[in-house]
């Protein structure tokens, strides 16, 4: 069977310029597309034909964009700068405060079953300063311990005891 010449037509944001080289795991000829946006890539023509890819993925971060500014919530959080979501020395606070999803018992350190090893966490001024996996729950609450102690030591006394709330 032959595929449809899609070379030049438009579909929603998309403008077919080519045919792909390779197929898709379906069978179906996949087509090099321009959004109007400028990106290109690459779509499979049933999904193209049909409707189901309409950009290159601007589309969908454009109407992610407006669900969000439409969100109260988020306005509010956008007008307060996140500042609610951190202390009064610009520490997260999920960095501090151990939180009802957590089930290891220690503030940045979490269990992967998949993979059966503990990840130590710490972010500070809006980085990971400590992001390593270990296979031992001790070694991760000791690390996040030592990171805690280089990276939070300016931390006032009146908070310590949110970090010490997960030790």
């Amino acid at each position: 069977m032959r595929a449809i010449d899609l070379i030049g037509k438009h579909y929603n944001r998309l403008t077919v310029i080519a045919r792909a080289t390779l197929n898709a795991a379906n069978g179906d000829a996949r087509w090099i597309c321009k959004c109007d946006c400028g990106q290109e890539c690459v779509v499979d023509s049933y999904r193209l034909r049909k409707g189901r890819t309409k950009s290159c993925g601007c589309l969908r971060r454009e109407d992610s964009a407006r669900r969000s500014s439409d969100n109260d919530a988020f306005i509010q959080m956008k007008a307060n700068n996140a500042s609610q979501l951190k202390n009064e020395d610009g520490i997260c606070y999920s960095s501090l405060r151990r939180s009802k999803r957590n089930r290891s018992g220690h503030i940045g350190v979490s269990y992967v079953k998949r993979t059966g090893l503990y990840v130590a966490r710490l972010r500070y001024n809006g980085k990971y300063v400590l992001n390593k996996t270990v296979t031992t729950y001790e070694r991760a609450c000791q690390l996040r311990e030592e990171a805690e102690d280089t990276y939070l030591h300016q931390l006032s006394e009146t908070a310590e005891p949110r970090l010490l709330a997960g030790r």
